[in-house]
């Protein structure tokens, strides 16, 4: 529930210098993927680290391979079904 006032150009700022630091991969995780502004968002990740993205929240397993396979991202993460709190 995080809010940026630039949030395109902190994505972008972040995943620039993880990138230009060899970061081993690099997850964003978002409340709704199907959002816009999430996806724009994961545009701007992509566009500016060079490792593995992966991308995390509100994906169903159909949803998570259309990512991958258009090359949204690298990998799916999924995590709160599976967490025990």
């Amino acid at each position: 529930d995080m809010i940026d006032s630039d949030p395109e150009a902190l994505v972008r700022h972040v995943a620039t210098e993880l990138d230009r630091r060899g970061l081993a991969f690099l997850e964003l995780r978002h409340a709704d993927h199907s959002l816009p502004a999430e996806q724009s968002l994961a545009r701007v990740a992509r566009a500016h680290f060079r490792g593995p993205l992966v991308l995390n929240g509100g994906f169903d397993r159909g949803s998570a391979e259309a990512a991958v396979r258009e090359g949204r991202a690298d990998a799916v993460s999924f995590g709160r079904l599976y967490l025990a709190n």
